[in-house]
């Protein structure tokens, strides 16, 4: 007999103890706990704007990576990141000096055959003359015709030469191709650059692109001049507005959606950097009085919605069927009425039917 103090005694008692005394000391300790402390604010009948809103991401309107068009070893570099370059200034130069001596030979074979060409011309006019003399055959007149034309020819092929000769000086001097900020310059004077090899990075701010992307639903609803509002967070809420300039065909598959492109023009571009992640706000809006609570008030548990309504010092669940919000407060389609009270702060401490006091500064919180 081990009786009620044995190892089987102790077992039993500990589990009436966490089964059922346990719930009671704990509930008895909330209850002496007094009422819970809470901020309400009024169900109020209030316009929130019914608005598409999706993210988008902010593009320069103009980058591109310049560079080095032929080899050579770097003779100047004359900017640096942050300098606003015009279209055709110089960034970089290399050692020009081999370039320009296939430029001078060049010019010196187009030169001669220039030359060539001259005498060719003079010659065949001559023997055409005697020809009417009888004093050549056919054949004489016909093989000066052809030395003529092989000259030409090798004017053709020396012009040609030439002009690629003076693009080759030309590239030898590193331009920027618009205007815009220097963002980096990869080489410094000394370093030796193979044509390919990236000098420097332009942008160009002048305007900006905001990319975004539209579901199946709502990509009909937009179109090429179409205009919607752009808002920054990371620039202090900077609102800037932005048009429609390209509306995608093809799913994006990653993202499910179809890109879209805006155009950024105008005061607040000059702000922007290429990266910046925006909300893209679509429409109107269509401004309706709806009911509606702050989106503080709605909380999730056990995967319902769910706000607790203060009435008599009591706070009661009700599971709640939402709408659409404006970032500050959400539209109530089912569970609630304009004029009842819900929780806003303190649903940490909460259950259903729990005693509550109200904060007197949230007495008179209603919805704007």
């Amino acid at each position: 007999m081990r009786g009620v103090y044995g190892i089987p005694g102790l077992v039993r008692f500990w589990i009436l103890f966490i089964t059922v005394l346990m719930p009671l000391l704990v509930a008895a300790e909330v209850d002496i706990g007094g009422p819970v402390r809470v901020s309400v604010a009024r169900v109020a009948e209030t316009v929130v704007a019914d608005r598409r809103k999706t993210t988008g991401v902010v593009h320069a309107w103009r980058v591109v990576t310049i560079a080095a068009e032929m080899p050579g070893r770097v003779v100047n570099r004359e900017v640096e990141p942050g300098y606003l370059a015009n279209a055709g200034e110089l960034l970089v130069s290399t050692d020009p000096r081999s370039a320009h001596a296939a430029l001078r030979e060049a010019r010196a074979t187009v030169a001669r055959c220039e030359v060539d060409v001259a005498d060719a011309e003079q010659d065949l006019k001559r023997i055409q003359r005697l020809l009417e003399s009888k004093a050549v055959s056919q054949d004489v007149v016909d093989d000066e015709r052809f030395r003529l034309e092989r000259a030409i020819a090798q004017l053709e092929i020396a012009s040609a030469a030439l002009q690629e000769a003076e693009r080759i000086a030309t590239d030898v001097d590193i331009r920027a191709p618009f205007a815009g900020n220097v963002e980096a310059v990869y080489v410094n004077v000394g370093d030796y650059v193979t044509r390919g090899v990236p000098v420097a990075v332009l942008s160009d701010f002048s305007r900006a692109r905001v990319i975004t992307g539209l579901g199946s639903a709502d990509v009909s609803q937009v179109a090429i001049g179409h205009t919607a509002d752009i808002s920054i967070a990371e620039l202090g809420g900077l609102h800037v507005v932005g048009t429609v300039t390209n509306v995608g065909r093809i799913k994006d598959r990653q993202a499910g959606t179809f890109p879209v492109e805006l155009l950024i023009e105008g005061a607040g571009v000059e702000r922007l950097r290429q990266g910046l992640v925006t909300t893209v706000a679509w429409g109107a809006g269509e401004e309706k009085t709806q009911t509606a609570i702050p989106i503080s008030a709605v909380v999730r548990r056990h995967g319902q919605l769910l706000t607790y309504v203060v009435e008599n010092g009591v706070a009661t669940e009700r599971l709640v069927v939402t709408g659409r919000s404006d970032g500050q407060n959400v539209v109530i389609h089912e569970g609630l009425v304009p004029g009842e009270y819900v929780v806003i702060d303190g649903h940490f401490a909460l259950r259903d039917g729990a005693s509550v006091e109200v904060s007197a500064t949230s007495k008179r919180v209603d919805l704007r």
